[in-house]
Parts: C-alpha cells; structure tokens; sequence
C-alpha cells in the first residue's frame, strides 16, 4: 500500500475559498455558484502563456547579449515561463529539471537545500540569479520566478567561470504598470498546505514608478513524512525617470525548515547493489533537520544613454544562515544489509557579492548593423562554519535491505573547536562584437578570467587566469528560421573534494581542485513552424575529469585525471501544434567518455574508456496538453519522463538502471462572478516508481503524490 495521501482538508479550503469569492455568496451562502465558461476576446497572449503553448520568442539576461530574440541565440535552450511553473504546482525547481529534456536532476531537494543538475554530462551546481552568479542551484522562492532559462554549452562569454555543461537561469518577476491582483493557495502534496500572493502595479497615475510584490507561506508533512515549511517576501521597486532609463531595486527574505529529509545512500566496495527501496517510504530518520535562511538586497538598471549607447548594471548581496543541522545516511554492505548512521553539524554562513557592468555601442559599419560590447561579471564569495568534533558513536544500527528501520534520536555531545573559512573570487571582462548584414550575423568575443580560490587556513589556495575565445556564425535563410555554428572555450572553476566517499574517508577532503580548460563546438537550428519552437544542436565538448582514487589503505584521495569528451545531439520542441494541443519537450542523446586518464593506483587503474560516473547518456521527456472541446476552459495534463542507465563507478561495473516516470493531471479556468478563477490538480510518479536517481547521492526518490492549488485574480 503507498503513502499517497489525498489533502481533502485542503480541497475543501480551496473550495471555501471560492465560495466566498461568488458575488451571491454575501447574500445567500446556501446557494450553489454557477460556474461560467472564461471568453477571451481582443487581447494578445503574453509571450510564454498558457495561451501561446508555452513558447517563448525572447530569452532574458543573456549576458553581454542582453534580451535577445530566441531565433538569434547561437545557443541550445530552454524556456520555462512563469505559467508553465505555476501549472506544475510544485515548491522546488526539482519537477521543472525533471520535465526538461536537457537537465539531469542530480538530487532531490528534500534531502538537503538544493538539487543539483547535469548538463551534457557536466554536473552543475551554481545557477544564475538574474543573470548575476549564484552560489547553488537553491530557490526557495519559485513562485516569484518570472521564467527558468536553461541553456546548455560553455558559458563564459556570457556569465563567467564555472561549469562548462550549462546553466540554469532563475529569472524574477519584475515591476510592472500592469495592474496584478493574484492569490493561490493549495498543497504541494500530503498534509502540506500554501498560500502565496502576487500584487503589482503602478504607484501613481504617471507610472513613472511601479512595483511587484510576492509572498508565500507553507507548512505540513510532505508525502514521505517529511515536513517542509517555508516562507518569503519579495519586493521590488520600478522607476522610470526619463524615456530609456529604467531602475529598479529590490529586496527578498527567505526562511526554510525541513525535518525526516530524504536520506543519502552509499555502498561498500564489495556489496552488489539491490533494487531501489521502495519509493512510498521515508529511509532518512524523521529526527533530522536543516534550516535554511536567505536574504538578497540589490539593484539593476538599464539605461539607453543615447540611440548609440547602451548601459546594463546589476548588483545583488546575499546573505545565507545555516544553523547547526543533523543529517543520516545509509551505506549499503555486502552481506545484503545495511548500515545507518547520523551526522551532526555547526553552523554555516555565507557572504555572496554579484553583479556585472555592460556598455553597448551600436553604429553602421558599410550597410552592416555593428553592436560593439564592453563588460564585467564579477562574484565574490565568503564562507565561514564552526568546525566541530563528534565525541560519540555515530551508527545506529545495521538491518537486512528491505527492513524500514526508524531509530530513537540519539543523545550526542559535540565539541567545539574553531571556525573554518573558503573564499573564491571570479572576475570575468569582456569585448564582444556583433555585426548583422542581411541573412547573417557574425559575433565574436574574448574574455579575460581570474579565479582566486582557497581557505581561510591558507591551505589548499589557488590563482589562475586565462583568456577564452568565443565566436558564432548566424544564418537566417528565412522568416522564422536560423543556423549556427559556435566554438567556445571557458575557464572552469575546480571541484572541491568531499569529506567521505564510498563512506571511507578523503585524505585531501575540501581541497580545492585548480581551475581547467573546456572547449565545444556545436552546431545548430532553430524554426518557428505552425506556433511551435524547434531546437537541435549537434555538440562535441571536452573537460577535465576528476575522480576518487583508492589509495588501497582505506582512504581515497580527489585528483583531476585526464580529460573528458560528451559528443552528442539536443531536440527541443515547444508549442502548439495544433490549436488545443501544447508540446513541451525533446530528448538528449550522446555518447560520453574518458579519453584519457593520467592518475591511477593499484586499486584504481586507468578509466580511459570507460563511461563516466553518473551520467545518463539518453533523455527523452514529453509533457502535453489539451483544451477539451466539450468542457470549454478543461484542460487535461500530462507527461512521461525517461532518464536512462548511468553508472555509479569509474568502470562500468555498478549500474543504475534507467527509468521512466508518468505524470497526469488537469486545470479548469473559469469564472466566479467577475473574478477570474483556476484550479489545478497534479499527480506526479504516477506507477509509484522506486529507483536510483543519481550516483553521486544515489537518493531513491519522491513517490506517487497528488497536487493542488486555486487561484483567483481580482
């Protein structure tokens, strides 16, 4: 029996709710609303809505190229707009990174703060925050998202050093003179329940100020037991002084609390791994916790200085407080069972400065069209933790797989012993140059990056810096079509080694790896055909591998090891094909590699070869929609998501068997008197599917689960 749990007192608010939304309500609460059909007429859909399929012609904060239109990115992407998110009635960006086609969810976020994702086979960690750098993939407050932007390749013209795979680019919703009145309030599933607010509008008859406001509050046991309470506001502040010069600041706080998280799974050497455990149970300890709390104060301005001259600035300081927290893992032995223990931890605080500075010049050069771009990117990062040493046994106890095992909270005394610190710094400059002739476009730029990295101990430092090429060819032989070729390099910053692995310890634990070198090359087409968005690209990129290397005597040490090669295709579709149908996905398949591995001890020879660890090579994801006939304002939901095999070792041995998982749901718009009102339901992992997500966390992950949510606007 599955621990589906259907939240009927939450229905049944949401259906007070309406209630007291109908006009008759005040005068006769006995009588039954009548539901009337919604009847659009005289308005243009918004440019991503519901309406228009989900297609988007514009991606957002795209760097030194600012707005762009889609068919002139010489880039592979995505676009998740703001009612996409809002019909996935989802609290955390994991069932967007499942319903994308070019991202690999890495771990799921109950089992810590965030879920990290790959990209063409690069595990990535740190997404955009409006196009600034951020510190991690979190996003506690996705329903002030105006859209989710993936774009996939090296990046480093655009947003500076880091993984080369791709980024994830969390964009907010902005200050608008439009008038916006919206609440919705719901359950992501279990006993949770939510209700958040969106209000914007004008300050004053002028509109030369304008404002948007977003605020949440959740609470209640998710549907593994796990409780998962979070709150924000956000506020930001639009002015417009003069024709071509727009402003705005900004301010958000955020504050979540997650206890009995999803646990992490290891597994010994010499244990043959079993089949997932089942889905519907919580395997973490219901005693464990973590907070998380958040909080960005910034600006941005976007000023046209003259018909020439263009000036774009960002600047974004973010605090984050992580109080002590308690964690449990459970490492799998070779004897068929399995081994819990516990893991208490101090303090952690974070200091994140970003922003960048662009300057655009635009002439005619001989009947061209030129835009030449000067720009910085710039990150700085500051971490501190208290550094604590366990005084007590950290095991639990050790059961057969298969057997649920819940333990007491354990009494633990930890002693304190000093503070610990890292730093890194990122400086990225860049002169870029765009020159537009007829059916072509030629862009090309160099960038100069410097990464500093190291602890506050002086151990494990480094510094380097490195120019990296970047140029594209655009061609548009038609209206609604364009080719490309791109060729990047990119700076990457290094990966940092872990504390345990295979649950045996690092001899290097949080070293610093130095900075590498990426290259790609990718070649591709966009059409816009019959209102939906096509994307393919064929791309070949190469990146330093890193590995844990078995030093034979019970330690593994984190090393770069030779170099990795991804060499594959990306198929992307959004849109509607025909006039109450909605498409929105693709599929990625490649062929990924070592092409050479230098490092290598006994008990870890060379992997050149061999697939790299964690990656699944084939995607394919598919979410539609359609508008019933018969029922106007019905809307059926749906989606199927496969993910395939991956391996959670340097050599092929220990497989994770690919899945596919289903998806079902709908939404009724209609109206309550004159109140626009929408109800979503949402079912996700619909066959209650059990498997292993990833390697590095190898987390099974969250089981059949039934969303909902209402939302009027006044």
């Amino acid at each position: 029996m599955t621990n589906t749990r259907y939240p009927a007192g939450m229905l049944l608010s949401c259906l007070g709710i309406l209630g007291a939304l109908h006009p008759a309500a005040a005068q006769n609460a006995t009588d039954t609303p009548s539901l009337k059909e919604v009847v659009v007429t005289g308005t243009t859909p918004r440019d991503g809505s519901a309406q228009e399929g989900y297609k988007t012609d514009t991606v957002r904060k795209l760097g030194p190229l600012g707005d762009k239109s889609v068919l002139d990115t010489p880039y592979s992407m995505t676009v998740m707009p703001q009612e996409l998110i809002q019909n996935s009635v989802t609290a955390t960006p994991d069932q967007l990174y499942k319903m994308n086609p070019q991202t690999q969810l890495a771990r799921p976020s109950a089992s810590f703060s965030f879920g990290p994702v790959v990209m063409r086979g690069v595990f990535s960690r740190f997404a955009l925050d409006d196009g600034m750098h951020g510190d991690s993939t979190e996003v506690i407050d996705i329903e002030a998202l105006d859209r989710m932007q993936v774009i996939t390749g090296p990046t480093n013209f655009l947003y500076g050093a880091t993984q080369p795979g791709g980024r994830v680019n969390y964009v907010y919703k902005s200050p608008t003179r439009e008038r916006v009145r919206e609440v919705t309030a719901g359950s992501y599933g279990g006993s949770s329940r939510f209700i958040h607010t969106d209000l914007g509008g004008s300050l004053g008859k002028d509109g030369v100020l304008s404002y948007r406001l977003n605020a949440l509050a959740q609470d209640g046991d998710l549907s593994k037991d796990g409780r998962h309470k979070r709150s924000f506001i956000r506020a930001s502040l639009g002015w417009e002084p003069v024709k071509g010069m727009a402003w705005q600041g900004f301010y958000s706080y955020s504050d979540q609390e997650n206890s009995g998280n999803q646990t992490v799974w290891s597994k010994a050497p010499d244990a043959v791994r079993p089949s997932a455990p089942a889905v519907d149970k919580n395997w973490g300890q219901p005693w464990t916790y973590f907070r998380t709390q958040v909080e960005k104060v910034g600006g941005k301005l976007d000023w046209d200085i003259d018909e020439s001259l263009n000036l774009r600035a960002a600047y974004q300081h973010k605090t984050r407080h992580l109080p002590d927290y308690l964690t449990s893992s459970n490492r799998i032995n070779g004897d068929g069972t399995y081994t819990t223990t516990y893991s208490p931890g101090g303090g952690q605080d974070y200091d994140v400065d970003t922003g960048y500075l662009y300057l655009d010049y635009s002439t005619h050069i001989l009947g061209a069209r030129n835009k030449l771009t000067l720009g910085y990117a710039g990150y700085s990062y500051d971490q501190w933790w208290d550094t604590l040493t366990p005084v007590t046994p950290t095991t639990l106890g050790t059961v057969p797989m298969g057997h649920h095992a819940v333990y007491s909270r354990p009494e633990y005394s930890m002693d304190p012993n000093g503070h610990g610190g890292s730093f890194q710094r990122y400086r990225t400059y860049t002169v870029g140059d765009e020159l537009s002739m007829g059916k072509w476009s030629l862009l090309g730029s160099l960038s100069y990056t410097k990464i500093r990295s190291g602890r506050r101990d002086g151990m494990f430092a480094y510094e380097k810096a490195k120019i990296s090429p970047t140029g594209s060819l655009i061609y548009k032989p038609r209206d609604g079509l364009s080719t490309y070729v791109t060729y990047a390099e990119a700076l990457d910053s290094g990966s940092t080694a872990g504390t345990t692995y295979n649950g045996l310890p690092v001899a290097n634990a949080n070293q610093m790896q130095e900075p590498a070198v990426s290259k790609q090359v990718e070649i591709g087409a966009k059409a816009d055909v019959g209102g939906v968005l096509l994307g393919g690209a064929l791309f070949r990129l190469e990146q330093a591998s890193t590995r844990y290397l078995d030093n034979g005597n019970g330690t593994y040490t984190f090393a770069t090891d030779g170099k990795q090669r991804f060499t594959g295709v990306e198929l992307t579709a959004v849109g509607r094909p025909m006039p109450r149908l909605t498409v929105f996905g693709g599929l990625t398949l490649m062929k990924a590699q070592v092409v050479s591995a230098n490092a290598a001890t006994a008990a870890s020879p060379s992997t050149k070869g061999y697939v790299p660890w964690g990656i699944a090579q084939q995607m394919a994801k598919l979410s539609v929609e359609y508008d019933v006939a018969a029922v106007p304002g019905l809307t059926l939901t749906g989606g199927v998501y496969y993910t395939g095999k991956s391996y959670a070792d340097d050599y092929e041995r220990d497989k994770l068997a690919g899945y596919t998982l289903f998806d079902a749901g709908l939404r009724y718009a209609t109206k309550f008197g004159t109140t626009p009102v929408t109800l979503r339901l949402s079912a996700t992992n619909l066959g209650n599917k059990s498997y292993w997500m990833w390697a590095g966390q190898n987390a099974a992950t969250a089981p059949r689960s039934l969303a909902l949510s209402v939302t009027a606007r006044f």
